[in-house]
């Protein structure tokens, strides 16, 4: 093969057909014909020849692809941080992301450095915040979770332990009891209706679940299924929004 037989126009233009068939920029040994030898020989080296060929954007695509995919995992462990509200492990990622993160990172803990995702500390968690916590998981389910139901989005029932020795002190401190047929003798609907409506007085708002005393959110849940419809019966919120009145108290 003659050294004469191309020109620079057709070696680039030959170049950027390939780019076009594999959809990225060619390397040297992909070559066949013209060779990489027959770049090098008119254009001093190969580097050269896909500088002349190439816009810088496109010599940078490898580098754009990389950036973005950093870009990504970032706004991955935000997103699934700010769900889980916890710290992260390799467990909350697929097998594919956990490749990127330490492609990329290679740690995940860098990753989360760089995400600016601040750690949760165990001693964050205070009594009352469990409590809270429990509360939340009693209005999702309408009704008082066993220990092993408390688990991710909510603080795990070994935390609960950990803080209050067993799950019978969990309810006594959350002023709770275990689910049994005493609230329905102990209390009418109308007398439960009476108390919420002294609170909401008293309050000037209409109360959250967390604030029932006595009688407790257990009884209101015995007697009428869900905080909401007994703030529906109280005439506190009308009927039609009982599915849908802040899910959060």
């Amino acid at each position: 093969m003659s050294y004469n037989k191309y020109t620079k126009k057709d070696l680039k233009e030959n170049l950027r057909n390939l780019y076009i068939e594999k959809g990225k920029i060619p390397i040297a040994n992909e070559i066949k014909s013209p060779s990489a030898k027959t770049y090098m020989q008119y254009f001093g080296s190969w580097r050269k020849a896909l500088n002349e060929t190439f816009t810088k954007d496109e010599l940078n695509y490898k580098h754009n692809v990389k950036s973005r995919e950093k870009e990504t995992l970032i706004d991955l462990v935000k997103t699934i941080q700010n769900r889980l509200k916890r710290d992260l492990t390799y467990n909350d990622f697929t097998p594919k992301w956990r490749d990127k993160i330490k492609k990329h990172f290679v740690s995940l803990n860098n990753l989360c450095n760089v995400a600016a995702i601040p750690k949760i500390q165990k001693n964050e968690w205070t009594k009352e915040l469990l409590i809270q916590k429990l509360h939340e998981k009693i209005i999702e389910i309408n009704r008082i979770p066993n220990p092993k139901e408390m688990c991710s989005p909510y603080p795990s029932y070994r935390l609960y332990y950990k803080y209050f020795d067993s799950w019978s002190n969990v309810l006594s401190c959350a002023n709770l009891k275990e689910e049994s047929n005493i609230f329905s003798k102990r209390y009418t609907k109308n007398e439960l209706i009476i108390h919420l409506k002294n609170k909401y007085q008293e309050l000037g708002r209409i109360p959250k679940s967390i604030e029932m005393k006595t009688p407790n959110i257990s009884t209101y849940f015995n007697h009428f299924g869900s905080w909401n419809k007994a703030l529906a019966e109280a005439g506190l919120i009308d009927k039609s929004e009982i599915d849908t009145y802040n899910k959060s108290r």
